[in-house]
Formats: structure tokens, sequence, C-alpha cells
């Protein structure tokens, strides 16, 4: 039974006769079923949406988030939600003409200098020896400012040839 949609704009479904899903659990097991996966099967036809059960989202909001970022991964064909605060992410993309060793230690010192954290992260290196790295935060961590001292000091990485960045919004 559809119950309507909540702050993430996810429909919720509630469990057929379900009032309070903790309602007359002990605390033991309740505790012991936050510790383990909750799965659902859906459809994924073009076009079709995604509805999440009440026990989706309140797992998700327990950590403060209202939002979050979903991404696919190709080649392993894995879906993520990260989890956000904010209603925008920031993509940044960096090209690599020259990779070098200590690269992700510069990118760690960054973001540890700048106080905030990154959601994910992924790279490629094509056989011309050109690589793309892509990273994604939440938007709430910058000012716009920051943003652009933030993607300064990335460009000034030793091998980076360029650094763009691209606003996620909540569609």
């Amino acid at each position: 039974m559809l119950d309507g949609k909540n702050k993430l704009g996810i429909h919720l479904i509630k469990e057929k006769g379900e009032q309070n899903p903790n309602e007359g659990i002990p605390e033991w097991i309740s505790q012991q079923e936050r510790s383990l996966p909750v799965t659902k099967v859906i459809d994924i036809a073009p076009g079709s949406s995604v509805d999440l059960p009440v026990r989706f989202t309140r797992v998700l909001q327990e950590e403060g988030a209202d939002f979050v970022l979903m991404i696919l991964t190709p080649r392993c064909k894995m879906i993520r939600l990260l989890l956000m605060r904010s209603r925008e992410a920031v993509k940044v993309t960096l090209e690599i003409n020259e990779l070098s060793i200590g690269f992700l230690k510069y990118i760690d010192a960054i973001s540890v200098n700048y106080e905030i954290h990154r959601l994910y992260s992924t790279g490629v290196c094509f056989s011309d020896g050109c690589c793309i790295y892509e990273s994604y935060y939440d938007k709430s961590e910058f000012t716009l400012t920051a943003l652009e001292r933030f993607l300064t000091e990335l460009n000034n990485i030793p091998g980076v040839s360029s650094t763009n960045y691209t606003i996620l919004k909540v569609e």
C-alpha cells in the first residue's frame, strides 16, 4: 500500500498491517535487526520509479540524512546510496596527464585542510596514459569561495591538467 512521499521525495511503502515496525518487539531484537541488511527486489524497467519501504528511509534518516546521492558503477553493476544533508552534491572531475605515486595523498591532504569528506571517488586510466578522477561531496560542506579555492588547490596537484565541477541537484 502506497503511503505517500517522505522528505527524500521517495515513495514510502507501508507493509500490510504495519503500524509501528518495532511495536511489541523486544529491544534486543530491534538492536539485532538494525545490523542486518535491509533488502527489497525492485523492477528496473525504463521509466519505473524506486519505492523504498519505511524501514529503508528510517535507517537512512537515523544518520541525519534527508537526501541521498545515487551512483551506479557500470563496471561492477553496483548502485550506491550515499547519505547527504544537502539537496545538492558537487561532482569534481580531474583530468590527469601524468599520474604520480602520491596523487591520492595530495587529494587527502587538501580534503583534510578544508575539513571536508569525500562521499565517493573513482578513477580510470586509459592506454594513452590519460586518467580521469571523479569525487563527490555534499554541497553543504562548501561555500562558493571555499569550493573555488579547493578546486584551485586540486588543479595545482602535479600531473593534473584540468579541474571541473558540476552541481548535482535533486530532480
